[in-house]
């Protein structure tokens, strides 16, 4: 399957340079789709969806969408908070507003998580994978790299933000783990 193209359906430049670099060998082409957001419960809910949109579009062997975001603890009850809602969370808020509401907190604790949807039109089978970092939230804004939550979030056994060392996130990325599991799957066809 290597050197396939690859159809990746996202217009965050960031994510599309992210995965390049992961998926070295393989042709990933980026497209844009104004997807229709579903109100569900899990990252894996709205990729399927995202999936459901776009399957029809294009003709591409291999249709690949994501969703990934941020779940802190102190939030989520019965369901992973703000999850598939950390963007407008954080639209809503920003960093320093959402560090407000965490200064009393003593539960800091958070996953990002990515989920990754790939469409393989040859078996017409739609294949899941999760990627997730475990990690607290800072207690403030550290780093201008990154993007999203990488300047507040601290990865387990590490004392810096995602936003202030990008080898490390490079390293650890959730978003890397989803797509390494991609690619041994991309391989295995």
């Amino acid at each position: 399957m290597k050197d396939k193209e690859i159809i990746f359906i996202t217009s965050n430049e960031d994510k599309v340079k992210e995965v390049k670099e992961i998926l070295q060998g393989f042709r990933v082409v980026s497209k844009s789709f104004p997807f229709i957001e579903i109100q569900g419960r899990s990252f894996e809910d709205v990729v399927f969806h995202k999936l459901s949109q776009v399957i029809e579009l294009y003709e591409e062997n291999i249709i690949v969408v994501e969703d990934s975001g941020i779940v802190i603890d102190t939030f989520s009850r019965s369901y992973e908070f703000p999850g598939i809602y950390s963007k407008p969370f954080l639209n809503a808020l920003n960093l320093e507003g959402i560090l407000d509401i965490m200064k009393n907190k003593t539960n800091r604790d958070a996953r990002m998580v990515c989920c990754v949807g790939v469409f393989n039109r040859l078996s017409l089978e739609i294949k899941l994978f999760r990627g997730e970092v475990r990690g607290v939230i800072s207690d403030k804004i550290k780093g201008s790299r990154g993007f999203g939550y990488d300047p507040i979030f601290i990865p387990r056994g590490y004392d810096v933000t995602f936003g202030e060392d990008p080898k490390i996130k490079s390293i650890l990325s959730h978003r890397k783990l989803a797509f390494e599991k991609v690619k041994d799957y991309l391989l295995s066809l």
